[in-house]
């Protein structure tokens, strides 16, 4: 039963994964022609090919300005003037913004248009609808501040590091981060969620691919098994084993940011300031006989 249970699961989330990608390659969401045309003998049968009874053409059970007759075209809820719960009515989403010479239009039935990640309520801005002033509003924007960091990972999606003259800023030994936090409070916990992105893109391969150590025996890392992350999980009953890219070896190289704060009077166990330090940790398979390495350099950062 758990098996079957996994098995459903997995092909939810495979088929909302197409739908996803089916949105994204269509691009920008647009109501149908026969609606935009607004064609005065709009009925359903316009909807579908099949004979089907008349309705009064002005009927709007839900009262969002859009006819029964027009939602069924849309694929709209007759009954809800917000079908995709997005907070933005149907209408609104099917009526549409000017921007850069061209109307733009939500898409009623799903509550993130371009499937960036995040809600059409937070990217519908008809008034200021491009934050980086690409041309491209934020509703179908994959990167609304213009940073280089897709909406989907982004923790501060309309905020871009950049300098006075709006030029993004790379940080390095050099030109490190100076990071100040004000309002601190006794006892109470401050959190600073920090993300950093390689100036060389290329980069973030490292951090989601497998490598493969060979057969070695008497190295500091050792592989006496020739086994792969995808034996491992095949091994421990996993029912989600990814075949790509785990097949492809045993080690995992995972960037790591290792931040030192300057000692400061009165903090809790106070430690003298030291260099900051970037590594790259290695993971290995556990079915393979070997050791876990880091390399570090306070001279040169991997990215």
């Amino acid at each position: 039963m758990a098996s079957a249970a996994a098995e459903d699961a997995r092909a939810v989330s495979d088929l909302t994964a197409e739908m996803r990608d089916n949105l994204r390659a269509a691009g920008p969401y647009t109501p149908p022609e026969a609606f935009l045309n607004r064609e005065p003998a709009l009925t359903l049968n316009n909807v579908s090919a099949a004979p089907v009874a008349q309705m009064p053409p002005t009927l709007d059970s839900d009262g969002d300005g859009l006819t029964d007759v027009q939602e069924a075209l849309i694929g709209t809820n007759p009954n809800d003037i917000d079908s995709d719960l997005d907070t933005i009515s149907d209408f609104d989403e099917v009526t549409g913004f000017s921007y850069g010479g061209r109307t733009w239009y939500g898409n009623p039935n799903w509550a993130d248009s371009n499937n960036d990640g995040v809600l059409d309520s937070m990217e519908w801005k008809p008034t200021a609808p491009d934050s980086d002033g690409d041309g491209t509003p934020d509703l179908y924007d994959f990167d609304d501040d213009g940073d280089g960091v897709p909406d989907s990972v982004d923790v501060s999606r309309l905020v871009a590091s950049k300098d006075n003259g709006g030029n993004l800023v790379a940080f390095s030994q050099s030109n490190p981060l100076a990071l100040t936090v004000d309002g601190l409070q006794a006892n109470r916990y401050t959190y600073v969620n920090l993300q950093l992105r390689p100036t060389n893109a290329d980069q973030l391969w490292y951090a989601f691919n497998v490598l493969n150590w060979p057969k070695d025996e008497k190295g500091n890392m050792q592989d006496w098994d020739g086994k792969t992350f995808f034996d491992l999980c095949k091994k421990n009953g996993d029912p989600n084993c990814a075949m790509t890219p785990d097949a492809n070896g045993d080690i995992k190289i995972v960037p790591m940011l290792e931040v030192t704060l300057p000692d400061q009077t009165g903090r809790p166990a106070p430690a003298a300031a030291t260099s900051t330090q970037r590594c790259w940790t290695t993971t290995t398979s556990a079915c393979a006989r070997r050791a876990t390495a880091a390399t570090c350099s306070t001279r040169r950062s991997p990215w």
